[in-house]
Parts: C-alpha cells; structure tokens; sequence
C-alpha cells in the first residue's frame, strides 16, 4: 500500500504529465494548421511563379510535408492513447504506475522534437525556394 506522502507525490507527477500532455496536443493542432498553410501557399502561390527545376523542388517540398503530417497524425494517437491512459489512473482504473507514465512522455517529447526539427528544415527549403523566386523577379 501507498502511504499518503508517496501518494501526493505520485499524483503530483501525474498531474504534471497530464499537463504536458495537454501541451503537446495543443501543439500538435498548431502544427496542422502550419502544414495545411504550407501546403496552400505552395499550391497557390509558388506554383505559378516557379521554373521546371523548381517546381520539382516544390513538389518535393510538398512530398516531405506530406510525410511529416503523417508523422504528426501518428504522435497525435500516442498522445491521445497517454491521455486516455492518464485519465484512466486519475479515475483509479489504470493499470501502470508513474514511471510509465514518464517513460510515454519523454518518448512522446522526442518524437516532437524530431516532428519540430523535420519541419524546420522543410520552412528553410521553402524560403530559400521563395528566395529564387524574388531573386528571377529582380533579375527580369
């Protein structure tokens, strides 16, 4: 049996993690609507504007968009699973004890921060693109 410090204090974790988790779901939604901009932006904007060889290099842009929002779809069920999971512990129901529950959530940050960094890296092909596009338009 749990005494009542280590109680508190095994709830207080969870508590934490619940809100970190709240977190990442709120940034995995803002990161949908980056990609739906990013992905509307090279449709309407870059595509008219592009020579052949660029416009390739959009639609690989657009390819490597694609995989992160299927990236992003995935880390959005784990963190929907952890939550369900964390809620089922507060509800006195759940079956794990709290390093689990961290074990989720450091494995849940990483992936995010792989998620942040891919998406870096495609908004910089997307400027540099966007920075040929201005470059042609100055030289015509």
């Amino acid at each position: 049996m749990i005494s009542l410090p280590d109680q508190n204090t095994f709830e207080g974790e969870l508590v934490q993690i619940y809100e970190l988790n709240k977190k990442q779901l709120v940034e995995l939604m803002f990161f949908d609507d980056e990609i739906k901009f990013l992905k509307l932006l090279l449709s309407r904007f870059f595509k008219e504007k592009l020579a052949d060889q660029q416009l390739n290099k959009m639609h690989m842009i657009d390819g490597k968009l694609s995989q992160i929002n299927m990236l992003r779809i995935n880390i959005s069920k784990d963190v929907l699973t952890h939550q369900g999971n964390l809620d089922a512990q507060f509800k006195g129901t759940g079956q794990h004890n709290v390093y689990f529950y961290q074990l989720e959530c450091d494995r849940i940050k990483l992936e995010m921060q792989d998620l942040e960094h891919q998406y870096r890296k495609v908004k910089n092909e997307i400027f540099k693109l966007s920075k040929d596009i201005l470059s042609q338009r100055k030289a015509t």
